[in-house]
C-alpha cells in the first residue's frame, strides 16, 4: 500500500476566499463528460494529497449531487452519498449545510457564510465517512432520525457496529464498504433531499418562520380547560405543542409535541374516511347529510330529510360509527378501525385510554338521548343495529384513542397525500374518501366556528374538546396544534390563533390568488422553488442559442431575462450565435433585444471575430453594420459606405453556412489580427473616409478615421518592408474603422 504524505497544516479560509474557491471550481464544471471526469479525479486526488482544500471537497460534493440523479443503480447512488459525507467529515454540520445551501443558490456573499476554522484531518479520514453526520444533515431537510424510511439504515449500522465490536473497530465513521451497505436502502430518499426536490424547498426558512409564529401564539392565555369530562379537566392549561409533516415526510416538532391527548371529535374525520373507503360514498350519505347544521355540535335535531346534518357533529358521527362492519362482532369491529388508525400513523403510537373512555361513558347522557332520538326517526340501518348501547360504546372508544402531536401530524399528512402514508408509503384510505373527508372538514369541522374559520383560514380542519386542532393543506402537509385552553365554541384558542397567524404569513388559504397576489400583503408561498439563479439562467440561455432555439430565446426575452449575461469565460449569447452561424438569433439579439454588439470574452474576442474565424460572412456583415452605426452615432465615422453592408438574400444563406478551409480562415484571422501584414497602400485605400476633403476634415473637431489611421501608420516602424500576405479581399476587416479592429491572438490559442 502506498504511504500517503503527511497532511499539510490547514489554514483558516475567510468567507470570501472560501466563496471564491467554491464558485471558481463550480464554474469550471461546465465541460464535457470526459472533462468533468478529469475534474472529479483532480478533486479527489487533491483531497488525498493536500487534506486541506475544503473548497475542492464541497465543489466535488455539488458535482456529485448534480450527477447523482443520472446514476443507473442504487449502489452507485450509495457511493455518491459516501463521497459526499466523506468529504465533509472534518467540518461542522451547520457550516456544511450553509455551504451547500449557498452554493446551490450561487449567490455567495460574505454575510452568508461564517468564518470557518478547519482543523487538520486525521490521516485516514479520506477513507472513512460518518453515518451520524449524514443523519444530521438530513435533519436540516426535515428527515428526522426516527423516520421509518431510515430504519433499515440505522438497523444495519447497529449490526455492523456489533460485528466490529469484537475487533475493537466499532466506530463511526465507517469504511466505504460499510457505509454503502448502510445507506443503500435509503438512497432514493437521500438523493431527493440533497437535490432539493421536496415539497417545501426552503425547509429551514419555512420552519424558522413557523417557530416565530408558534412563540407569538404562546402569549395567548384566554380560554378554559374542558370540565364536563373529568379526565379532560385534569389537563395542564400551559401545555402547548405543535407538529407538522409534509407529503414528503419532512417533519417539524415544537413545544409539548410528545404530550399525549385523546382525539375526541378529531376521530370523526378518520372514522368517516375509513367507512367511506369500506362501503362507499353513497352508502354513508343514505343515512347522513352534507350540510352545516348551524346548531351546537351536540344539539338534538335532524335535517329536513330526517337525517343528521353531517358526519362532523355528534349525531352524524354516531351514525357513521354504526356503519363500521355492521355484521362483525364488536371486538373485531374495534380491531378493524384501530388498525386503520395505526396505518394512518405509520410507526407512531395510537393507544386507547380506558380511563377517558369510562369517564366519557359515565357523562354521556346527551349522546344517549341523541342516539335514541335518531332510532325513533329510523335513522339507523334496519335489522343491523342490534344493541344501541354497544354502538355508543364503540363511538366513545374511538373518541378515547390517544396520541400526540407528532402522530396526529402524520395522520393529517396522510389525508393530505390522498390516503398514502408519507413515511411508510402504505395506502390507508381511498383518494375519494380523503377528498370527501376534507370537504366536510372545511365546511363543518370546527363546531360553531366552522364558517368563520373557513373564511379567515380557508383550510380543512377538525378540532376536539381535548384541545387538539388538526389542519390539512391538501397535497402539501398536515399539522396538529395542541392546547387544552378552549373558547366558548369548544375550539382551542391557541390552535385557532396559530392558524390565523399562519395564514397571514403563508399563501396557503384555498383562495389566495397565487398568480396575481396582492403586493401590499407580503405573503410567502413556501411551495415555490428557489428563484432561478444567474448560473442556471446563463446555462439555459447559452444552450438555447447553441441549439438555435429562437422560440425559447423569445420566451426568455419576454420574461425579462438579461440576454447580455456572460458565462465564466465572459462569453455571451451573441458570441455563441456568431460562432455557430445562427443568423436569425444574431438579428434577434441585436435588433429586438438590443444587446451590445461588441462584448469581449476573457480572451478579448468579440462576436465579430468569432464570425470571421468560423467563416460566417452574413453575420460578419450584420455585426460590421452595427459597428459602423455606433461609430456614426459617436461622430467619428461618416457612414458613407453603409450601403455595401446590406444583408445577403435568403438564397445566399446556404453558401454562407458552408465552412471555409482551414487555410482561408487562418489567413483572414491573421490579416485581421495583424494590420502590418497588409501593404500600406491597401490599408490606406480600404478606409472608407479616405475620400473626405481637407475642408471637410477641418470643419469638425472630431478627427476623421483617415487621420487616426495616418497617426497609427506613422507609429509603425518600417511596416512598408513587411511582405504582403496572400489573401482574398475581405470587406469585413478592411472596411472597419481602425479603432474597432481588435487583436485575437489569445483566442487563437484556444
Amino acid at each position: 500500500m502506498v504511504e500517503l504524505p503527511s497532511p499539510k497544516p490547514r489554514r483558516k479560509l475567510s468567507t470570501v476566499q472560501l466563496s471564491v474557491k467554491i464558485q471558481h471550481e463550480l464554474d469550471n464544471t461546465h465541460v464535457s463528460k470526459s472533462g468533468k471526469t478529469r475534474l472529479s479525479n483532480k478533486f479527489r486526488n487533491d483531497m488525498i494529497m493536500r487534506r486541506g482544500s475544503i473548497a475542492y471537497g464541497i465543489a466535488q460534493w455539488i458535482i456529485e449531487l448534480e450527477k447523482s440523479h443520472r446514476l443507473e443503480t442504487e449502489r452507485n447512488s450509495a457511493e455518491v452519498i459516501y463521497e459526499i459525507i466523506r468529504l465533509a467529515n472534518d467540518i461542522s454540520d451547520i457550516s456544511a449545510f450553509k455551504i451547500i445551501k449557498n452554493v446551490r443558490k450561487r449567490n455567495l456573499k460574505e454575510s452568508d457564510l461564517p468564518e470557518a476554522a478547519f482543523t487538520p484531518a486525521q490521516p485516514n479520514s479520506p477513507e472513512f465517512a460518518s453515518l451520524n453526520k449524514l443523519l444530521r444533515v438530513l435533519s436540516y431537510y426535515g428527515i428526522l432520525g426516527d423516520d421509518p424510511r431510515l430504519a433499515e439504515t440505522v438497523e444495519r449500522q447497529a449490526q455492523i457496529e456489533e460485528e466490529l465490536e469484537d475487533q475493537e473497530k466499532a466506530t463511526n465513521p465507517f469504511s466505504k464498504e460499510h457505509f454503502i451497505q448502510c445507506v443503500h436502502p435509503a438512497t432514493e430518499l437521500i438523493s431527493r433531499a440533497f437535490r432539493n426536490e421536496l415539497e417545501i424547498p426552503q425547509w429551514r426558512d419555512f420552519t424558522a418562520k413557523v417557530k416565530e409564529i408558534f412563540e407569538d401564539t404562546r402569549k395567548v392565555t384566554e380560554g378554559e380547560v374542558a370540565s364536563y369530562i373529568p379526565q379532560l379537566a385534569r389537563a395542564n392549561p400551559n401545555w402547548f405543542g405543535f407538529s407538522m409533516c409534509t407529503v414528503d415526510g419532512s417533519r417539524c416538532h415544537l413545544g409539548d409535541s410528545k404530550v399525549p391527548f385523546c382525539l375526541q371529535s378529531v376521530s370523526k374525520a378518520f372514522n368517516y374516511a375509513a367507512v367511506s373507503t369500506d362501503v362507499g360514498y353513497e352508502a354513508i350519505h343514505k343515512y347522513v347529510g352534507h350540510e352545516p347544521s348551524g346548531r351546537l355540535f351536540n344539539e338534538i335535531c335532524l335535517d329536513s330529510e330526517q337525517k343528521p346534518h353531517n358526519p362532523m357533529i355528534n349525531a352524524g358521527a354516531i351514525l357513521v360509527t354504526s356503519l363500521i362492519k355492521t355484521k362483525w362482532p364488536m371486538a373485531e369491529r374495534f380491531d378493524f378501525i384501530i388498525e386503520k388508525y395505526r396505518k394512518l400513523a405509520g410507526t407512531y403510537p395510537v393507544e386507547f385510554n380506558n380511563a377517558t373512555f369510562l369517564s366519557e361513558r359515565d357523562t354521556a347522557d346527551r349522546n344517549y338521548a341523541l342516539a335514541y332520538y335518531m332510532k325513533e326517526h329510523n335513522c339507523f340501518p334496519h335489522n343491523e343495529i342490534m344493541n344501541l348501547r354497544e354502538e355508543l360504546e364503540l363511538y366513545f372508544q374511538l373518541c378515547s384513542l390517544e396520541c400526540n402531536c407528532e402522530t396526529l401530524a402524520v395522520m393529517a399528512a396522510t389525508l393530505a397525500n390522498g390516503g398514502i402514508n408519507p413515511l411508510t408509503y402504505v395506502r390507508c384510505m381511498s383518494p375519494e374518501a380523503c377528498r370527501d373527508a376534507l370537504s366536510l372538514m372545511f365546511s363543518c369541522g370546527m363546531y360553531d366556528l366552522s364558517g368563520r374559520f373557513a373564511f379567515q383560514v380557508g383550510l380543512p380542519a377538525k378540532s376536539g374538546v381535548s384541545g387538539a386542532v388538526m389542519v390539512v393543506i391538501p397535497s402539501v402537509l398536515g399539522m396538529c396544534i395542541f392546547s387544552p385552553l378552549l373558547d366558548r365554541t369548544g375550539n382551542s384558542t391557541r390552535g385557532v390563533a396559530f392558524c390565523r397567524n399562519f395564514i397571514k404569513h403563508f399563501s396557503f388559504h384555498n383562495y389566495d390568488h397565487l398568480k396575481h397576489p396582492d403586493k401590499t400583503i407580503k405573503k410567502v408561498d413556501p411551495r415555490k422553488p428557489e428563484k432561478l439563479n444567474d448560473r442556471d439562467i446563463i446555462v439555459s440561455l447559452l444552450f438555447a442559442v447553441k441549439k438555435n432555439n429562437l422560440e425559447l430565446l423569445h420566451r426568455y426575452y419576454m420574461k425579462g431575462f438579461d440576454l447580455e449575461m456572460a458565462d465564466y469565460d465572459g462569453r455571451t449569447a451573441l458570441h455563441i450565435a456568431a460562432a455557430e452561424g445562427h443568423y436569425q438569433i444574431v438579428k434577434f439579439l441585436l435588433g429586438t433585444a438590443g444587446v451590445t454588439h461588441d462584448p469581449k470574452d476573457r480572451w478579448d474576442n468579440t462576436p465579430l471575430e468569432e464570425a470571421i474565424k468560423f467563416g460566417h460572412e452574413r453575420i460578419e456583415r450584420v455585426l460590421i453594420k452595427y459597428h459602423r452605426m455606433e461609430m456614426v452615432a459617436l461622430g467619428i465615422y461618416d457612414g458613407s459606405d453603409m450601403s455595401d453592408l446590406s444583408d445577403f438574400s435568403d438564397s445566399d444563406e446556404e453558401n454562407e453556412n458552408k465552412p471555409r478551409t482551414r487555410r482561408q480562415t487562418m489567413v483572414e484571422v491573421e490579416k485581421h489580427d495583424n494590420p502590418r501584414s497588409r501593404p500600406a497602400s491597401e490599408r490606406t485605400e480600404s478606409t472608407p473616409s479616405a475620400t473626405t476633403t481637407s475642408s471637410e476634415r477641418t470643419s469638425t473637431e472630431t478627427p476623421s478615421p483617415k487621420k487616426i489611421e495616418e497617426d497609427d501608420e506613422s507609429s509603425v516602424d518600417s511596416e512598408e518592408d513587411q511582405p504582403p500576405m496572400n489573401h482574398r479581399e475581405h470587406h469585413a476587416v478592411h472596411d472597419l474603422p481602425p479603432m474597432i479592429r481588435r487583436p485575437c491572438s489569445r483566442g487563437l490559442k484556444r
